[in-house]
């Protein structure tokens, strides 16, 4: 009679990884190959939106203060250098648009949550240009009565600012050149500053 075989280191260990090695049924071997598929991860991988990139290269302003108000008229002119932003900054709050002249490379939207910011919603132009007339009030503090307007970062902000005899003009947002244009920093908020006097 034979006596039974004594089972080897070797033969042990190959027991042990038949035991450990994981057993999958055919279907989910079809799930493993078609994940496994190079074109189908191409597919389903998400894409990256492009960058997005504008440029507001030049924003006019004509003001007229008043003792209370004033009025003015805006020309904005950019255009879209990368991706398709969803929107582009044209004016700040606190104004009345009385008219709108011009709009091309997109349509003009209003912001909901403030319900006065002014946006730019471009369409496939890759240039755009805004015109509209517009009315603010004017505010005051300790200091003086002042005109408050908040502007987009163009590249050139240009301020032509008149007024009446009984309005002086205090301080201005910027450096006034030999024709009279102000200069404002790009992205700065025009704040003029005034006083009512009594005309000679």
């Amino acid at each position: 009679m034979s006596s039974p075989l004594k089972p080897t280191i070797k033969g042990m260990l190959v027991l042990a990884l038949v035991l450990m090695w994981p057993v999958i049924t055919r279907a989910e071997f079809k799930v493993v190959g078609h994940a496994s598929d190079g074109s189908r991860d191409k597919a389903e991988m998400p894409k990256t939106p492009p960058p997005e990139a504008y440029s507001i290269e030049e924003a006019v302003f004509h003001l007229t203060v008043s003792r209370e108000n004033a009025c003015g008229k805006m020309c904005l002119s950019g255009r879209i250098l990368a991706g398709n932003p969803r929107r582009i900054p044209i004016i700040g709050d606190n104004i009345v648009i009385t008219d709108i002249h011009e709009v091309t490379g997109g349509a003009l939207i209003c912001d909901l949550e403030t319900g006065s910011s002014i946006f730019l919603l471009p369409d496939e132009s890759r240039a755009f240009r805004v015109t509209l007339s517009f009315m603010l009030k004017a505010q005051k503090d300790t200091r003086s009565k002042f005109i408050s307007l908040g502007t987009a970062p163009a590249l050139k902000n240009l301020l032509f600012l008149d007024h009446p005899a009984d309005i002086s003009i205090e301080i201005l947002p910027g450096q006034v050149d030999r024709q009279g244009m102000v200069h404002v920093s790009s992205g700065r908020e025009i704040v003029v500053r005034f006083k009512e006097t009594t005309p000679l």
